[in-house]
């Protein structure tokens, strides 16, 4: 089959438009790399963002529904904190309910804290042992 094109078509000629000046571009730079930080900040929350490269995105199944959740839930900071005048700005702690929780025990592990202050112990050492031959 063939085809037969129709002639060149001519298209009127595009508004010109004014080149950007530096101080646009500049603004322009800076909001791309405000965004770019923002976005990869762990202080960008986002309600309903999508799901990690890393997991996998699974189909509920009918048989799924009424089995436990693995993952488990997080408990209100004030479980951990006391929020009282002394502790915070009375802002912070102005609608919020002031009911008593039992402390919660958390476990501090200073073995690598130790292991720390060893290392540095052992090189104020050595820097002292230096200055001591100079």
């Amino acid at each position: 089959m063939i085809v037969i094109l129709q002639e060149d078509v001519i298209l009127p000629s595009l508004p010109s438009v004014d080149p950007l000046s530096n101080e646009v571009k500049a603004l322009i730079a800076s909001k791309i790399k405000l965004e770019y930080f923002w976005k990869g900040s762990c202080y960008n929350l986002q309600e309903g963002a999508s799901k990690s490269r890393s997991q996998v995105t699974e189909i509920e199944r009918f048989s799924d529904r009424f089995k436990q959740k693995a993952q488990g839930k997080r408990e209100a900071l004030a479980h951990y904190l006391k929020l009282t005048p002394s502790n915070f700005p009375s802002e912070l702690i102005q609608g919020s309910k002031r009911v008593h929780h039992e402390n919660k025990k958390l476990r501090w592990d200073r073995a690598p804290e130790d292991k720390l202050f060893d290392l540095f112990e052992k090189l104020e050492e050595k820097y002292k042992a230096r200055n001591r031959l100079h």
